[in-house]
Order: C-alpha cells, then structure tokens, then sequence
C-alpha cells in the first residue's frame, strides 16, 4: 500500500519503523510510522494516509491545541515558563523578529514549530504524536501533543 510520503508499505509484512524528512511550511519535518506487529488491518493505514493527504489541515488543528491549553494555562504554559525563566538570554535573538505588541510568552509561542509527527497506527489513544519545539540549538525541550485515531486531543506534555 502507498502512502503519501513514503514508500510502499506490506500490511502483511510490515517493518518496525518508517521514517521520512519532507519540506513543510518552509522547514523540514520529520514524519515516522511505528508498528510494533509485522501485520496490520489496511484500514488503519487507510486512516494514517488520510492524515498525510491533509497535512497542513492536520497540523492546523494541532497549533489549535496547543493554543486551547495555552489560554487554559497547562502545559504549553509551562514550557514557555521553562524557556523563559532558564533561557532568557538566548531567546532575545528569537523574540527579535516577533510582534512586540504581543506579550513574552504568545512572542515565544508564535515561533514554536512543527518538528516531527509520528504514527502509531495500532494504538487508539496515542495514535498521532506530533513534537513542536523552538530551535534545536536552543532547546531541547519540546511540546508533545498526542491524538486519538479520530484527530481529538488526547493530551500535551513537556518532554526533552
């Protein structure tokens, strides 16, 4: 079976781990399907091709997660805290071609970036993780937001 972006994919003799890096948004992202079988129903890869036919729609409904839990002041709260309080310094030459009429942390926020999604096409809750982070050589931190095979939010977390 052929998945956009990738290669041709056996659901009857299927490998551990595919990975891709493509062009997205004027950066590279990385894009990875997990399996932790050697089979799966094609229908489930049915739903994985779905989401990469309609990336940037899908990735939209991510950013808007992300500000959901921005403005409840969760999780995306506490990363920008982190950077900010642990990387002052070194987040002035990133704030430097934001909006100032925004606030620290929405400048912060608004040059957060897309840097991998990952599929797990055997798991219901944990279907998509997708990794939003500032500059690698900045931070390692990186916003985590986990969604179900039907797109929903199933949670954000912090992780390096």
């Amino acid at each position: 079976m052929k998945l956009r972006y990738f290669e041709e994919l056996k659901p009857d003799a299927l490998q551990d781990y595919y990975s891709t890096d493509i062009d997205f948004e004027g950066r590279q992202i990385q894009l990875d399907i997990n399996f932790e079988s050697n089979t799966i129903a094609e229908s489930r890869l049915l739903i994985v091709n779905n989401i990469l036919e309609k990336l940037p729609e899908f990735v939209d409904k991510l950013k808007h997660f992300i500000q959901e839990d921005f403005k409840e002041g969760n999780d995306v709260q506490e990363f920008l805290d982190f950077h900010i309080d642990e990387m002052d310094e070194e987040l002035e030459s990133l704030l430097l071609t934001t909006d100032k009429k925004l606030n620290k942390d929405e400048q912060l926020l608004s040059v957060v970036s897309l840097r991998r999604i990952g599929f797990y096409p055997e798991e219901d809750d944990n279907f998509t993780v997708a990794d939003f982070g500032l500059d690698r050589e900045i931070s390692q931190y990186v916003l985590v937001v986990n969604t179900t095979e039907d797109q929903e939010l199933n949670y954000i977390t912090m992780e390096s």
